[in-house]
């Protein structure tokens, strides 16, 4: 066999090993992708509601985020809690926004409580029947009462200002960022009670393969030298442009 054939054998291999290495590491880090993430979607999902104040004294509410690779994942956990499974459906129901493997959606849960008092303003009606109103206006709310000798009218209106906003926080040194989720409503009659979020995580590949040109050095017998290099690769990806 001439030292072609040899060449081209040994490259066959090199090729065939590289592919081999490419798959198993692919098996091991998607096992082991899975495994975290089901981890953090379980934790995710007991996660309690955190009831907080910003620095002008306003009402939030703050979560860990309930995150994915796909939405496929999502859909199939199982969990008693029932804004989830109304987060899944609804997810579920804009499942082609998520076919990019991006997208966020969200479920906020509020109560508005109002207590006041205000005159009561006393006229006829063409009977001479007393009826009884009442006017409240203010930036938030605004509420008309009118109760005649057999019936009662109310009129109520809730303004609101909602915000929402999601990023991740360390967790210290050497552990894995989470994902939590803001809510603000500036309403001060409003309190949000229940909130869950779900988000399509970012792509966790960490190795990357395809062809690569170089310069690179050899030695042969002792004799050194230099040149462009050409080759199938797979290496570590640590930025992305």
């Amino acid at each position: 066999m001439n030292n072609s054939k040899l060449g081209s054998a040994s490259l066959i291999i090199n090729v065939a090993l590289i592919v081999a290495l490419i798959l198993l590491l692919r098996m091991y880090f998607g096992e082991k992708d899975s495994r975290i993430e089901q981890q953090t979607l379980i934790e995710a999902s007991t996660a309690e509601l955190q009831k907080l104040k910003n620095e002008a004294g306003q009402n939030l509410a703050k979560i860990q985020v309930l995150e994915t690779a796909n939405a496929k994942t999502f859909l199939a956990f199982e969990s008693q809690n029932e804004t989830i499974k109304e987060l899944q459906q609804l997810v579920k129901e804009n499942r082609r926004l998520f076919k990019d493997s991006k997208g966020t959606a969200g479920i906020i849960k509020s109560e508005t409580k109002i207590d006041t008092t205000t005159a009561t303003t006393v006229t006829q009606d063409s009977l001479n029947n007393p009826i009884y109103t009442s006017k409240i206006k203010e930036k938030w709310f605004n509420i008309d009462v009118e109760a005649s000798i057999d019936s009662t009218s109310i009129s109520l209106r809730s303004y609101h200002s909602l915000s929402l906003v999601m990023g991740s926080e360390s967790q210290g040194l050497f552990k894995k960022r989470k994902t939590f989720a803001i809510a603000k409503d500036e309403n001060p009659y409003s309190d949000i009670k229940d909130m869950r979020i779900y988000n399509v995580s970012e792509d966790k590949n960490r190795f990357v393969v395809g062809p690569y040109v170089g310069i690179g050095v050899t030695n042969n017998q002792g004799v050194v030298r230099t040149g462009w290099q050409v080759g199938l690769g797979v290496t570590l990806k640590l930025i992305e442009f």
